[in-house]
């Protein structure tokens, strides 16, 4: 991935992830491109995008510290937030102002502590989106693959992955690379499942 892939990466988010369960989507879409950028600047982070012609219609983002890329990115554009909110750049587009902090609140709290369950996996898959015309094609699993090398490179043995409860292509995926259920975790929207996978 490239700085220039990040608006295509941002158009596939917003079209793409839930509104329930993403909650940066529920800031807008310069609010996603800021995370994205935060996301792609640091060295912890690892960002990938499948191409077909010249157009991205996929991406996966990954880290190898998901405590410390977190509290970077939070660092990076927190002081921001706020100027931006009352300017209307950053603006709610989904659901109510409580519920929307209640998410924040929650993905926060879960992305700078992995506090729940007893979660230590610090390393994992963050997003995966594969635009809706080239799903069902395998290249969901060519990007994890793509992901896997980027782990061990690292030296990484073991990883996390959270994905949305009702996502069933997505669940079946992860059990067909290896991937075992660790938990069930409710949010104030959704249930979230995490998976691990030991990296050989």
């Amino acid at each position: 991935m490239n700085r220039g892939d990040i608006c295509k990466v941002v158009s596939l988010h917003m079209k793409y992830r839930p509104v329930e369960e993403a909650f940066l989507s529920r800031f807008g879409p310069e609010f996603v491109t800021d995370f994205m950028t935060a996301h792609y600047e640091s060295e912890l982070g690892g960002c990938f995008v499948m191409e077909l012609d010249g157009e991205v219609i996929g991406y996966l983002t990954c880290t190898s510290d998901h405590t410390n890329l977190s509290r970077r990115i939070l660092t990076r554009i927190g002081w921001r937030f706020i100027p931006k909110f009352l300017l209307g750049r950053y603006k709610i587009t989904y659901g109510s102002l409580f519920e929307t902090i209640k998410m924040s609140v929650f993905s926060i709290s879960y992305s700078t502590k992995s506090r729940f369950n007893n979660l230590t996996i610090q390393a994992g898959f963050t997003e995966l989106v594969i635009a809706e015309d080239f799903q069902g094609r395998g290249l969901g699993a060519r990007m994890m693959e793509t992901g896997f090398k980027f782990f061990k490179s690292k030296g990484i043995k073991r990883i996390q992955s959270p994905i949305y409860s009702k996502n069933e292509p997505s669940y079946r995926l992860h059990e067909k690379l290896g991937f075992n259920k660790f938990a069930e975790i409710k949010t104030p929207t959704h249930r979230m499942i995490i998976f691990v996978k030991e990296i050989r």
